[in-house]
């Protein structure tokens, strides 16, 4: 039953009663489902976008979903279908290596001919897609779901003009696979769309980026002289991890033509070498500057805290005028929960061993 159904039936029932034919299992079915609804959407874990002209109240297959899955921060996934609750249930985009198409072809009739070949999750251009009865003419982009029935209604998904605009935006050169990690590099031999890291003691200690995105890097140069914390904001779509680092130093290599970042290796944001392994796609977002500062917030970038058994303090980068915060997967109500001040997030409850406490500045 649909979100828009069981709203319906509650307002109908307030005002007429409940009829005598509904059993006291089917309302409690109804009321169960309507606080999973409302857990998923309306308390801060999930966010959905429709394509225009789509009034629907639901969370439907093709919506761009940001918030908490599984206890993991996903930002403009696609929903492809099954349990809301589960990561396996969206597309998130920039998880792919190479081209955001990964095949196109003339008609549909050539896109199913070749589907024994074809990637689940791969993104596909059909340059003729007028046999779809969803398109009037022109072209179309299919996300392939890996049912192998050939039909397209079963097998595809129809992207939505919004779907192909998220996709499209989340690979370029933000997007890139990790190709060695090491104590350290005698040279680098780092291809377009790849990084190296360094790592010693469990931990991650330096990034080093490709040629494209070095010279984007070379521009923060200025924050760093002018004593200024920059953060550097990641998604690890292999392990489906968000990554928030400390930029400890800015390095030119290879004849100043590479960014080397060193690492904080101590603290909140010490990364841990296990969150980026070998042949792992990154998604980098744009670096960002933390004022330090009370009062200030660094925008909507979530903190994730992995806290020791009983801890109740956890120091909020950047120390921003408020918060919200996340008990595993579950909101947390402050004053009930916990309390905030000047950069001290303080739980009523100790919290458990490895729970993950995520902070979003706001």
């Amino acid at each position: 039953m649909t979100l828009q159904e069981i709203l319906t039936n509650i307002i109908a029932w307030v005002k007429t009663g409940v009829p005598n034919n509904v059993k006291a299992s089917n309302m409690r079915s109804l009321l169960t489902g309507l606080a999973q609804r409302i857990i998923a959407t309306e308390l801060g874990r999930l966010l959905y976008f429709k394509a225009i002209g789509n009034s629907s109240l639901d969370q439907q297959i093709g919506d761009i979903v940001s918030g908490f899955v599984e206890d993991t921060f996903i930002r403009d996934a696609i929903y492809i279908g099954g349990n809301v609750s589960l990561l396996s249930s969206y597309f998130i985009t920039g998880s792919q290596d190479g081209n955001t198409i990964s095949e196109t072809y003339d008609d549909i009739t050539s896109l199913l001919a070749a589907q024994g070949s074809q990637q689940i999750r791969g993104i596909y251009l059909v340059i003729d897609a007028s046999d779809d009865d969803n398109v009037d003419s022109g072209s179309a982009v299919y996300l392939y779901l890996g049912n192998a029935t050939n039909d397209l209604y079963d097998d595809y998904l129809l992207l939505s003009d919004i779907a192909v605009e998220t996709i499209f935006s989340s690979f370029a050169f933000q997007t890139k696979s990790i190709k060695a990690k090491a104590a350290s590099f005698p040279s680098y031999g780092i291809a377009e769309g790849q990084i190296y890291v360094t790592e010693t003691d469990d931990v991650i200690t330096s990034i080093i980026y490709d040629l494209s995105y070095s010279a984007y890097l070379a521009k923060t140069t200025e924050l760093i002289t002018a004593n200024q914390t920059l953060m550097l904001n990641m998604a690890n779509t292999t392990q489906n991890k968000h990554i928030v680092a400390e930029i400890r130093t800015f390095e030119l290599v290879e004849s100043d033509t590479l960014v080397r970042l060193e690492l904080i290796v101590t603290g909140d944001f010490a990364v841990s070498t296990d969150d980026m392994e070998v042949n792992d796609t990154i998604h980098l977002g744009l670096p960002y500057v933390d004022s330090g500062e009370g009062g200030g917030s660094t925008g909507l970038v979530p903190q994730k805290f992995t806290a020791t058994d009983a801890q109740t303090v956890f120091n909020v980068s950047g120390s921003p005028s408020d918060i919200i915060a996340f008990i595993g997967r579950n909101l947390a109500l402050e004053t009930t929960d916990y309390t905030y001040a000047s950069g001290v997030l303080t739980l009523e409850n100790g919290a458990i061993e490895s729970q993950i406490i995520t902070v979003i500045p706001i």
